[in-house]
């Protein structure tokens, strides 16, 4: 079952020490742009061949520019049996508002 996640739910969960793999799915030139402490950078496209080398049993967390990439990538790793999936609400965007104003808008 895939979760949303908003931002600020995200940014508490890591701050209370939650152990969460954060997976983000953006292509590497929108790395620039930031990206969340401790996260894995895994295009979407290569999510497929890198899904075997996570733990399907750990909270997971799919990152991408505003949800909708990560929703996907979520929604395939729940095929693949990941038990506990998350989509980040509103990805890169919201948490540059919510959570990290020193982030881009983009």
């Amino acid at each position: 079952m895939i979760t949303e996640l908003s931002a600020t739910e995200l940014a508490s969960r890591l701050d209370n020490g939650d152990k969460l793999v954060l997976i983000d799915v953006r292509e590497a030139h929108e790395l620039v742009y930031g990206q969340i402490a401790n996260s894995q950078h895994i295009p979407l496209g290569d999510l497929d061949f890198e899904l075997d080398k996570l733990d399907p049993n750990q909270p997971t967390v799919f990152i991408c520019r505003s949800g909708g990439r990560s929703h996907q990538a979520a929604m395939l790793a729940s095929e693949y049996g990941f038990s506990d999936t998350y989509n980040l609400t509103g990805g890169m965007n919201q948490w540059a508002i919510d959570v990290d104003p020193d982030m881009d808008v983009y």
